[in-house]
């Protein structure tokens, strides 16, 4: 198979929208897309290397696997031996547990499934994720491994059978891809099911240039390459990836594989150095980037600066260089001993899986090693948020009888449990997971329980059209007073008059509950895991009053900087006001101004949040308690029974 520098080129086109997309560049919205263009490219080379073989009688299944061996390998033992002491020295357990479980799936190429069950890719956590990024090289891996032998099984049927097979299969998989729809985003964005088609999609490329030469066309090539800037500056996480609309970056690399070859303007502009020396060291220029994304992400905390993402971005194509010039070539073109003994390939390629599977083993197993921070563990604190988070839903859970009762469209919330005892008031509380975390404050206060019935309705505010299921409930029907509360956005906010005026048309009483104080965080990692764990302080200091205030005044600082929420709490007020509608501020509650913090954490070390504003059961019963003190119930109280405090 001849040379081919635009594809490098091409390669180029991949790697930097992926990595710009990754730095945080709004402008690269649809940057992702350069995996598919990869999968594209690999289709493409792979097959024509098998048809060469298999035409030419010299197929050999265990050559092939010592080629990709030596293609992939080195270089992402390199990235994963690198990731190993950083994740030790800046993660807290929980993340480190999980990065242990990511790298053993890394090294058996199965890290897609995993993502599948766990991440949404474009989530606010996902950026934390050092080896996010491995979900693609999984999928080409587990093409790899079946590919080869299913094109030498149906060549002996003939060409023209083998190829109707593989575009059989290419189209049963974008049907997949296409009308697949399964609870979890994410289960279908890391599917290998709905993906293969893309690198099928290069086989075929492979396919017709192996048959005929087509001439270079620019005006084809120039079509592919507007279909793939086009996905690649107006796809965002919004656009549903992969489906249909994944078509335009895959077909777009088609054509310019099928047409971009030649002295034509495009293969020109792909063939200049720049973009073929990136092309080249594009492996592991993909490699890096993630790594030092996440890491810098996790290091500071807050989101990186433009300035930082900047030197991270160019030292990414530095590591690259470097990785390519002495690990990609010494064991591709045969300068190491390693490299040209099959032997010791073998034991070099089965010894970096055993080891880096067995760390990530250790890690995961030992639940992130806690014993790295030695104070933290002669405390009672808790640094698994995702136990934290499962822990919140657990009353309403017992409640309904609904196992997996959460943020919305449970069924239990359209049957009649809520329980209106006698002398008491039924409350709703209607929102997304904000109205958990206010079931369960509600549920923790003796005035609220000593006066009302407390049920939940799981629904966004949005969401509330006239002929929503929300109002023919047995619980809203049952309910005398209907609370809103949500994380609002601003399609929210255009909505709510419309909620009230429903619920008011229904003789119900509404009252409104402004936005939680949000504060720096992620999934992973708290506020205060970061304070806690990344100083690593000593017991005495712990249990200090000092560092108690200092957390919870930093929280203060967090919120009080948070224009965004600022404005839109101004703007629930405001409809509170127009409509003499009850309001429950909860600032007033988490976080007073007169005492200059946020009740953040307790003397004891435990989290009142599990994420950037959701509270855990610790942090519910504390503000219940709390409002049983400063009498945080007034307004409804007051318009509803004229009872003061």
């Amino acid at each position: 198979m001849k040379y081919r520098p635009e594809i490098d080129g091409l390669r180029a086109l991949a790697v930097v929208p992926v990595i710009l997309f990754h730095a945080g560049s709004e402008l690269f919205s649809g940057g992702y897309v350069g995996v598919d263009v990869f999968f594209v490219i690999s289709g493409y080379l792979i097959t024509s290397i098998l048809i060469t073989e298999i035409d030419a009688g010299r197929f050999s299944i265990r050559r092939f696997y010592e080629r990709r061996a030596r293609r992939i390998l080195p270089a992402l033992f390199l990235v994963l031996s690198t990731c190993l002491p950083l994740a030790w020295l800046w993660m807290p357990p929980t993340p480190m547990a999980d990065f242990g479980s990511v790298l053993t799936a890394v090294a058996l190429f199965y890290s897609n499934f995993h993502f599948a069950q766990e991440v949404e890719y474009f989530a606010l956590a996902a950026e934390t994720r050092p080896l996010l990024h491995t979900w693609s090289l999984a999928v080409e891996e587990q093409y790899y491994v079946v590919f080869p032998l299913l094109l030498f099984g149906l060549w002996r049927f003939g060409r023209n059978a083998a190829l109707w097979a593989v575009a059989s299969i290419a189209f049963v998989s974008f049907a997949y891809a296409v009308f697949w729809n399964p609870g979890e985003a994410a289960e279908k964005f890391f599917s290998t099911p709905a993906r293969i088609w893309e690198l099928l999609a290069g086989s075929l490329c492979a396919f017709v240039l192996s048959r005929r030469t087509l001439n270079p066309n620019d005006i084809l090539a120039l079509f592919g390459l507007s279909m793939l800037f086009y996905a690649v500056f107006e796809f965002d996480s919004a656009t549903p990836f992969p489906s249909a609309w994944t078509l335009l970056p895959v077909a777009g690399t088609a054509l310019l594989i099928l047409f971009g070859d030649g002295t034509k303007l495009v293969a020109r502009i792909l063939t200049l150095r720049p973009f073929v020396f990136i092309g080249l060291i594009s492996y592991s220029a993909y490699l890096w980037h993630q790594p030092l994304f996440a890491f810098a992400r996790l290091r500071n905390f807050e989101e990186p600066g433009p300035e930082l993402m900047t030197v991270l971005t160019l030292a990414t194509f530095m590591l690259a260089y470097v990785s390519w010039r002495f690990v990609e070539q010494p064991f591709r073109r045969g300068g190491l001993r390693v490299a040209t003994s099959a032997p010791l390939l073998l034991a070099f390629s089965v010894g970096g899986i055993v080891l880096l599977g067995g760390a990530g083993l250790v890690a995961s197993r030992t639940e992130g090693l806690p014993k790295r921070y030695t104070a933290i563990n002669l405390m009672d604190y808790i640094y698994n948020n995702k136990h934290l988070q499962s822990a919140t839903w657990q009353p309403l859970r017992e409640l309904t009888g609904e196992k997996r009762y959460g943020v919305e469209g449970n069924e239990a919330d359209n049957t009649a449990w809520l329980s209106i005892k006698s002398g008491k008031d039924g409350v709703l509380i209607v929102g997304d997971s904000h109205s958990k975390d206010l079931f369960n404050v509600l549920s923790s206060s003796s005035t609220a329980t000593e006066r009302f019935s407390i049920g939940r309705f799981g629904v966004q505010i949005r969401d509330l059209d006239s002929d929503h299921q929300l109002f023919k409930s047995p619980n809203y029907l049952a309910a005398n007073i209907i609370i809103l509360s949500a994380a609002y956005n601003s399609d929210d906010i255009t909505h709510l008059p419309e909620v009230i005026s429903r619920i008011e048309d229904d003789d119900k009483e509404p009252v409104i509950v402004t936005r939680s104080p949000s504060f720096l965080g992620s999934r992973a990692i708290t506020l205060v895991d970061h304070m806690v764990l990344r100083q690593n302080v000593g017991v005495a200091h712990l249990q200090s009053r000092d560092f108690f205030d200092e957390i919870n005044a930093a929280h203060y600082e967090a919120w009080r900087n948070n224009a965004d929420l600022h404005a839109m709490n101004r703007a629930i007020r405001d409809i509170g006001e127009r409509f003499s509608v009850p309001l429950l501020d909860r600032a007033e509650l988490i976080c007073p101004n007169f005492e200059r913090r946020c009740f953040a954490i307790s003397g004891q070390i435990n989290k009142h949040f599990y994420d950037m504003h959701h509270l855990t059961m610790a942090g519910a019963k504390f503000l219940g308690e709390r409002i049983d003190k400063i009498g945080w119930l007034s307004p409804l109280l007051e318009q509803e029974a004229g009872i003061q405090f």
